[in-house]
C-alpha cells in the first residue's frame, strides 16, 4: 500500500496523548516533509519557526493575536493592518482559480504574514497551512474529545431509529479531521460535508442527523458561511444570522431527525477570581509570560506560591493562544523562559496583544437555548470535559473555586409543525376558497411585505381609521370587525395576525437576514417557520389565503375573470347556515378589499369599491336564493350591457384600472374637447385616462372591423373566449400601458391560446419592485413595434400551431416569448430585449474569447449561458417559422436583422469553444465548466454529448453516474495524469477507507494504483502528448466513445450496428454521421480517432474475460507502439473511472502486463503465436503436475505446484500439453467472466493439494487484495 505523508516534528501519535486507534493510522493534518517542498512548490522561507506545514488545519478557529482566526475565518477583523491598496488586491483575487493565485502567491503570502494568518500558497497556487508546534497535540486532543462524543450520539441515533445506514450532515469543510475520523469509525453511514449555506440549499436528500462541531455563532463567521463578508455588528444581528442557519438546517433534516452541537464552552469576561497554585515552576513562568504578551484582565506578579487569578484570564491561558515564535524570542531576548528568574519575568515589558474572543455571545448557553428551542426539542444540553483534558489540567495547576470550561453539548430533535403546509393547501383547494392556484401566484404577493401591508389595512380598519373610504362602504367593511355575530370565525385569526405585524417583521429578519435570499421573503417557502415561531394553523391558513387571495372576488373586480368563477365560493357558503354563509361573504369581501389596497399601494377608488360590493350583493343573492345561479346572472348582465362585446370592453376597462368609465365609456367619444375636460374635472391626469379609455374602445372596434367581419361567427366566438379565460399578471402591467397596446397583447394571447389560463406573470419574474415601471416601458415600446399586418387570424394560427407543436414560440419582430406551461397547459408570456441581449452577449464574448474555457470567471460563463439560451430560443423559433411548408410568413426587417446577427454570434461562439475545449491540459476543466454552468451552450456545441446526460441505458446501472458524468470522470483522471497531480487522480480518503475495510483498522496509507505505476503512466502520457494528432484523437475518442448508446443516432442504422460492442457501434456512427469532421478532426486524426473509439474497450474486455488475449492481433497489426500506448492509457483511465475502489494496484498490474507483452511483440522480441504457445505450455505443465500429485500431495519441502523442479514433473506429449493449457486458459477466462479476477488456476491447484489459503495468498504477494 502507499504511504503518502509522514510526520516531521512532534509525534502526534504518542501513547500519552490517549488517542483512539483511528488516530494511529496516519497523521491527520497530512504534514508535509521537507523532501516534498520542491515537488509541491513550497518555498521554505515561507514557513516560520515553530510551525509545521500541512495540507489540513484544525477545524476549530484558533484566535490570532490581531483578532479573527489564524486560518482565515474572520479575516475582516485584521483588515485594519492592511493599506487600502493591499485590501483591494486581496479582494480582487479569485481564490477558486489556482492559475490566478499562482501569479500572485508571493504577494499573498507576504500579506498573510503581515496580518498573522497561518495560510500560505505554493508556487502552484495551492494552499497549505502552518500548524504551531504546541497546538498539534492540543488540536488532536480536542478532535478526539469531539469525535468520542459525536460517536456516542451516532450510535445512539442508530439504535433509537433502528436504521443501519444513516445520512449525516456535518457543517465543516470536506477534509475536516473530525468527519474523516467518523467516516472511518462508521463505515456503514454516509457523512455529507456542508461547507457553506449554498451546500445546504443544494442538498437533494434529507439528513438523519446534523452535526455542528463548532459554535453556530462561530460557523456563521466562517468565510463560506459569512455571505455578506462583514462582521455582525451587534448581538441582535448575529442572532439573526444564526437563526437563519438553524432554519436552513431544519429544512434538510428528516421528520424526527436530530441536531448535535459540540463546541468550546466560552467564559465571558468577569471580575471573579480563583486561587491558583501552579504545580511546576515552569507552568507558573509560562502563565506570567502569557500575562505579559496579552491584555489580561489583571496584571500579575509571578510567584511559586498560590496566585489570585482572574478566571477569564485562566480560561484563556488553558485554552492556548498562538503567538509567532519571533515575538516570544524578541521579548525573551532569545533565551528560554526557564532561564529567567520569576523576578526577571515580572520586570519584562508588556505587549498587550488583545485577547480576542470568538464571535460567541457572552451568555453562550442562554443564546443557544433561546435560538435552538424554536426549531428543536431539547434532549439534553450540558457541559462536557474530556477525561484526559481534566487530568492534564490537574497535572498543571490547582484552582480553588473554579473549574475551567471545556465543551458545551446540545442534542435536539426536529420539532414537528402543528399542521403541515400541504394539508392546509389541500383544504383550501378542496374548499375552492383560494383565489389563485399556487403555480400562478405573482411574485410580489408571495412575500412577507405584501402580507404585512394587507394586515396593516385590517389593523387600520379595526382601529376605526376609515379615512378616504366612502361612508356607504366603510360601514359595511368594518361591520364584521365590530359585530361578532357578523364575523366569520376565520376572521378572528386575521385579527390576531394584524396585531402581530411586528412579530412578522422580526421573523422575516431571522429567516432572511439582510435579505440574503433576495429582497422578497417568500411566505410559501417559509410558512412552516411561522408555525415554529408560534403561529397557529388558523393563522398560517390566513397568511396562505392572503397570498393566494380570499376567494376570486379580487380577480373578478380586476377584470381577470368573470363572476361565474365565484361558483366555488357560493357552493362553500351553501354548506353553512344562511347567516354564516353571509358572514363568509363579508369576511371575503373585507379581505379582498385589504389585498387589493396592499397590491395597489394606495386606497381603492369609490368605483372599485362599488364594483366590489356589487359583486358582494350578487353573491349574497346566489347564497340566499338557491334558484339563482352565476350563469344566469352573467347572461343577464351581458343582455343589460348590450351584448358580449360590451361586456368584454367593461372587463378590459377593469384590467387597465379605468373603473371611473365603466358606466359611460360608450358616450365618451361623442363628447367634444370641452366636454371631455369638464368630465375630467379639468384634471390633466383624469383627461389622459379618459382618452386612454376612448383609445381602448376604438382599438376594439378597429380589430373587429379588420379581422372579425369576414365571418359573423368570429367576433362572438372571440369575445366569448376572452370571458372564458382566466388571466394572471395583468394588474401591474396593463394599468400602466396604453390601452390600445394592451389590446394588441391580448389579441395575440387569446388567439394562440388553447387553454383556459393566460399568465403574464413571467414578464415580471425575478424583478425588484423598483424596476417594474422600467420593465413596463420596455414592454410598451416592444408592443408598439408589432405590426398589425402580422396579426391576422391566418398568421396567428401559424404561430399557434408552432407554439403547440414545439411548446414555445416568439411573436414576430419582438422578444415576446410564448410558451405552454406543464400540467396546467397555461399560455405563459415572457419577454427578452433581443437587441440589448445581442449587444451584451457580443461584448461579453469579446471579453472572454481570449480565455481558456475553464479560466472564464464562473459569473461570466453563467451570464453567457443565460443570454445564449434566450437568443437560441429566438433563433429556433425563427427557423421553425421559416420551415413551415409552403406558407412561411413574411418576417419584419428587424427580426431578419436579429436572426442574421445571432447566426454570426452562434458561429463565433461555436468556433471559440471547438478551438479551446479539447486542449489537453484543460479538457476536463473545460467540459466540466460547460456541463455545470452552461447546459444550453453544451447542447449547442456538443449535442451528442449533451444528449448522453439524459440517457439511462441498461449498462448505466454498473456505474453510479450516467454516461456523461462517466466521461467527465475519465477526462478528470487523464487531466490529472497530464498535469502530474497525483492527489487529483485518486480519491485518497475513499481509498484509505477501502484499505481499512480490506486490511482492518490499523491499516495505514491507501490501496489503489501504486506510485511506481503512476510514474510509468505519467511518462507514457508525456510521450504521447508529443504526438499531437494522436493525443488530440485520443481525447476526442474518450469524449465521444459512448454516443453509440443514443437511440436518436443508432435508430437509423439499427441493421448495421451491434450495440453489444459499443466501441464498434460508435465507430460506425462517427463515420456515417461525419461527427469527426464536425469537430475539426480530419485525415490522419480522423483515422486515429476512429481506431481508438473502435478498440477503446479491448483491454477492459480482456480483463473481464469477455475477450481472449489473442484479440489484440487487430491492434498489433497496426505496428504502432504509440497507438498501443494510447489504447493502454484509455483503458487505464476508463477502468479507474468505473469504480475507483475496484481499480487497484493488482488490476493495474494486469494492464501493464498486457502492454508489456504487446510491446515485446511490436519490438519483434516475440510473436503473438509464440507468446500464446508459451502461456499454454506453462498452464499445461501445471495441469499435468496436478494430475500427478493429486493423490499423494506435493513432495516435502515444495511449497506450491509452481515451485516443482522440472525433473519432478512427469513428461507429457507436447500436443496434449498445449491442449491442456488451452483448457486451463479458458477456465481462467471463465472465472474472470464471473468476476473472479485475482484467482489463477495455479491457486486452485495448490488448494486441491491442501496448500493453506494463507500460504497461497502470501505466495501471490498481492498488493491490495
Amino acid at each position: 500500500m502507499n504511504k503518502r505523508f509522514s510526520v516531521e516534528g512532534p509525534d502526534p501519535t504518542r501513547d500519552d496523548q490517549g488517542f483512539s486507534p483511528t488516530f494511529l493510522e496516519e497523521d491527520p493534518f497530512l504534514f508535509i516533509k521537507p523532501s516534498e517542498y520542491e515537488y509541491l512548490g513550497i518555498i521554505p522561507s515561507d514557513i516560520p519557526i515553530g510551525t509545521i506545514p500541512a495540507l489540513r488545519h484544525p477545524s476549530s478557529q484558533i484566535p490570532s493575536r490581531w483578532g479573527g482566526s489564524v486560518y482565515g475565518c474572520g479575516i475582516f477583523e485584521m483588515c485594519y493592518l492592511m493599506s487600502p491598496e493591499e485590501l483591494r488586491f486581496l479582494q480582487g483575487i479569485s481564490f477558486e482559480r489556482p492559475n490566478e493565485i499562482q501569479r500572485h502567491h508571493k504577494k499573498i503570502n507576504e500579506l498573510y504574514t503581515k496580518i498573522g494568518l497561518l495560510i500560505r500558497y505554493s508556487r502552484m497556487g495551492r494552499p497549505y497551512y502552518l500548524i504551531p508546534v504546541h497546538l498539534v497535540s492540543n488540536s488532536l486532543t480536542h478532535i478526539r474529545a469531539k469525535v468520542e462524543e459525536i460517536s456516542k450520539i451516532v450510535s445512539f441515533h442508530k439504535k433509537k431509529y433502528t436504521k443501519e445506514d444513516l445520512v449525516i450532515g456535518a457543517l465543516t469543510h470536506k477534509d475536516d479531521l473530525i468527519t474523516q475520523d467518523l467516516a472511518i469509525r462508521f463505515k456503514e453511514h454516509r457523512f455529507v460535508p456542508i461547507e457553506s449555506l449554498k451546500d445546504i440549499s443544494k442538498l437533494d436528500e434529507v439528513l438523519d442527523l446534523v452535526i455542528l462541531a463548532s459554535d453556530p455563532f462561530e460557523i456563521m463567521e466562517m468565510k463560506k458561511f459569512n455571505q455578506g463578508g462583514t462582521q455582525r455588528s451587534s448581538k441582535k444581528k448575529a442572532e439573526q444570522y444564526v437563526m437563519y442557519l438553524l432554519w436552513k438546517i431544519y429544512g434538510v433534516i428528516k421528520p424526527g431527525g436530530e441536531i448535535f452541537i459540540i463546541a468550546h464552552h466560552q467564559l465571558p469576561r468577569t471580575n471573579e477570581a480563583a486561587i491558583v497554585r501552579f504545580r511546576t515552576e515552569h507552568e507558573a513562568k509560562s502563565f506570567v509570560l502569557f500575562s505579559h504578551l496579552f491584555r489580561t484582565q489583571n496584571t500579575y506578579q509571578g510567584s511559586t506560591e498560590a496566585m489570585k487569578v482572574n478566571i477569564s484570564d485562566l480560561q484563556h491561558y488553558v485554552r492556548g493562544r498562538y503567538v509567532e515564535q519571533e515575538v516570544i524570542s524578541g521579548l525573551l531576548k532569545g533565551r528560554d523562559v526557564d532561564q529567567f528568574t520569576m523576578e526577571e519575568l515580572n520586570s519584562l515589558p508588556r505587549r498587550y496583544f488583545p485577547l480576542s474572543t470568538p464571535a460567541v455571545p457572552a451568555d453562550q448557553a442562554i443564546s443557544w437555548n433561546k435560538l435552538l428551542t424554536v426549531f428543536f426539542q431539547k434532549i439534553f444540553f450540558k457541559p462536557y470535559i474530556f477525561k484526559p483534558v481534566r487530568q492534564e489540567w490537574e497535572s498543571r495547576f490547582e484552582a480553588k473555586g473554579f473549574n475551567p470550561r471545556y465543551m458545551l453539548t446540545y442534542l435536539g430533535q426536529k420539532r414537528a409543525v402543528r399542521k403541515p403546509v400541504r394539508e392546509i393547501l389541500k383544504e383550501l383547494s378542496d374548499s375552492h376558497l383560494s383565489g389563485c392556484p399556487v403555480e400562478f401566484v405573482a411574485e410580489y404577493r408571495d412575500s412577507f411585505d405584501y402580507a404585512m401591508r394587507t394586515l396593516g389595512v385590517i389593523e387600520k380598519l379595526k382601529k376605526g381609521n376609515v379615512e378616504g373610504i366612502p361612508e356607504l362602504f366603510s360601514d359595511r367593511l368594518t361591520e364584521p370587525l365590530e359585530i361578532k355575530k357578523r364575523r366569520f370565525p376565520s376572521l378572528n385569526d386575521v385579527i390576531k395576525l394584524s396585531s402581530r405585524i411586528p412579530h412578522l417583521e422580526r421573523i422575516q429578519d431571522r429567516i432572511n437576514p439582510d435579505r440574503l435570499e433576495g429582497t422578497r421573503t417568500s411566505i410559501l417557502q417559509n410558512l412552516e417557520a411561522l408555525s415554529l415561531f408560534g403561529f397557529s394553523p388558523g393563522e398560517m391558513r390566513e397568511l396562505l389565503l392572503i397570498v393566494l387571495g380570499h376567494s376570486k372576488m379580487g380577480r373578478i373586480v380586476s377584470g381577470k375573470m368573470t363572476e361565474k368563477s365565484l361558483q366555488g365560493l357560493s357552493a362553500l357558503a351553501a354548506t353553512y347556515s344562511p347567516q354564516q354563509g353571509l358572514n363568509l361573504l363579508r369576511y371575503c369581501t373585507l379581505l379582498t378589499m385589504a389585498e387589493m389596497e396592499a397590491s395597489k399601494g394606495s386606497l381603492l377608488s369609490g368605483e372599485q369599491l362599488s364594483e366590489l360590493f356589487q359583486l358582494h350583493d350578487s353573491a349574497a343573492a346566489v347564497i340566499i336564493n338557491r334558484d339563482i345561479d352565476w350563469n344566469r346572472l352573467l347572461d343577464k348582465e351581458i343582455t343589460l350591457l348590450g351584448g358580449t362585446r360590451n361586456k368584454v370592453i367593461k372587463q378590459l376597462l377593469k384590467m387597465i384600472g379605468h373603473f371611473e368609465f365603466l358606466n359611460n365609456w360608450n358616450d365618451l367619444r361623442a363628447k367634444g374637447a370641452m366636454e371631455k375636460e369638464a368630465i375630467a374635472d379639468f384634471d390633466p391626469l383624469r383627461l389622459s385616462r379618459l382618452k386612454n379609455a376612448i383609445r381602448l374602445v376604438s382599438a376594439v372596434e378597429h380589430f373587429e372591423r379588420r379581422f372579425l367581419n369576414e365571418n359573423p361567427l368570429l367576433a362572438p366566438a372571440f369575445y366569448r373566449k376572452i370571458l372564458d379565460i382566466e388571466f394572471h399578471g395583468t394588474g401591474h402591467l396593463f394599468e400602466q400601458m396604453e390601452s390600445n397596446l394592451v389590446l394588441v397583447l391580448l389579441w395575440i394571447a387569446v388567439n394562440v391560446s388553447n387553454g383556459e389560463v393566460i399568465n403574464f406573470n413571467p414578464l415580471f419574474s425575478e424583478l425588484n419592485p423598483s424596476d417594474i415601471i422600467e420593465r413596463v416601458r420596455e414592454i410598451e415600446n416592444e408592443t408598439r413595434g408589432i405590426s398589425i399586418e402580422h396579426l391576422g387570424i391566418p398568421l396567428l394560427n401559424q404561430l399557434k400551431d408552432q407554439l403547440h407543436s414545439h411548446g414555445k414560440s416568439f411573436i414576430a419582430g419582438t422578444g415576446f416569448k410564448l410558451s405552454i406551461g406543464g400540467v396546467s397547459q397555461a399560455l405563459e408570456i415572457s419577454h427578452s430585449d433581443i437587441a440589448k441581449s445581442i449587444k451584451i452577449i457580443s461584448s461579453l464574448f469579446s471579453e472572454i474569447s481570449n480565455f481558456n474555457v475553464s479560466d472564464i470567471p464562473p459569473e461570466k460563463l453563467s451570464a453567457l449561458e443565460a443570454l445564449f439560451s434566450e437568443l437560441d430560443d429566438f433563433h429556433q423559433s425563427h427557423l421553425m417559422l421559416l420551415g413551415q411548408a409552403g406558407n412561411a410568413p413574411s418576417m419584419p426587417a428587424k427580426q431578419i436583422k436579429w436572426f442574421k446577427r445571432i447566426n454570426i454570434l452562434r458561429d463565433q461562439i461555436k468556433a471559440f469553444f471547438l478551438r479551446t475545449i479539447f486542449l489537453p491540459d484543460h479538457a476536463y476543466d473545460n467540459l466540466k465548466a460547460l456541463y455545470e454552468l452552461a447546459p444550453s451552450l453544451l447542447k449547442f456545441i456538443f449535442p451528442e454529448i449533451a444528449a448522453l446526460d439524459a440517457y439511462e441505458g441498461a449498462g448505466a446501472g454498473k456505474r453510479v453516474a450516467g454516461p456523461l458524468k462517466y466521461i467527465l470522470e475519465t477526462l478528470r483522471k487523464l487531466q490529472a495524469l497530464i498535469q502530474r497531480k497525483r492527489e487529483s487522480f485518486q480519491d485518497i480518503q475513499l481509498l484509505h477507507r477501502v484499505a481499512h475495510k480490506e486490511f482492518g483498522p490499523m491499516a495505514t496509507g491507501i490501496v489503489g494504483v501504486s506510485e511506481e505505476q503512476l510514474s510509468e503512466v505519467e511518462l507514457i502520457v508525456q510521450r504521447l502528448k508529443g504526438q499531437g494528432i494522436l493525443f488530440d484523437a485520443m481525447i476526442k475518442s474518450l469524449v465521444f466513445r459512448e454516443i453509440g448508446k443514443l437511440p436518436s443516432l443508432s435508430r437509423s442504422y439499427s441493421t448495421r450496428l451491434n450495440l453489444a460492442d459499443i466501441g464498434r457501434a460508435t465507430a460506425v456512427l462517427i463515420e456515417k454521421e461525419s461527427i469527426a469532421e464536425k469537430y475539426l478532426t480530419t485525415g490522419a486524426a480522423k483515422a486515429k480517432m476512429h481506431f481508438l473509439i473502435r478498440h477503446h474497450g479491448l483491454f477492459l474486455h480482456i480483463v473481464r474475460g469477455e475477450y481472449s488475449f489473442p484479440a489484440v492481433a487487430e491492434i498489433l497489426a497496426k505496428g504502432s507502439i504509440n497507438l498501443l500506448d494510447a489504447l493502454f492509457l484509455q483503458a487505464f483511465v476508463i477502468l479507474s473511472s468505473v469504480r475507483e475502489e475496484l481499480f487497484l494496484e493488482d488490476m493495474a498490474g494486469m494492464l501493464f502486463y498486457m502492454r508489456s507483452l504487446c510491446a515485446g511483440i511490436l519490438e519483434k522480441k516475440t510473436t503473438l503465436e509464440d507468446e500464446m504457445a508459451r502461456v499454454y505450455k506453462k498452464r499445461g505443465r501445471l495441469f499435468n503436475a496436478l494430475e500427478a500429485y493429486r493423490e499423494s500431495g506435493l513432495p516435502e519441502g515444495i511449497p506450491s505446484l509452481e515451485k516443482l523442479p522440472p525433473e519432478k514433473i512427469p513428461p507429457i506429449d507436447e500436443i496434449i500439453e498445449l491442449k491442456s493449457g488451452r483448457m486451463v486458459f479458458a477456465l481462467e477466462r471463465l472465472m474472470r467472466l464471473q468476476g473472479i479476477r485475482y484467482v489463477r488456476f495455479a491457486d486452485l491447484a495448490d488448494s486441491l493439494l491442501n496448500v493453506s489459503t494463507k500460504s497461497i495468498y502470501m505466495k501471490r504477494s498481492l498488493a491490495n487484495v
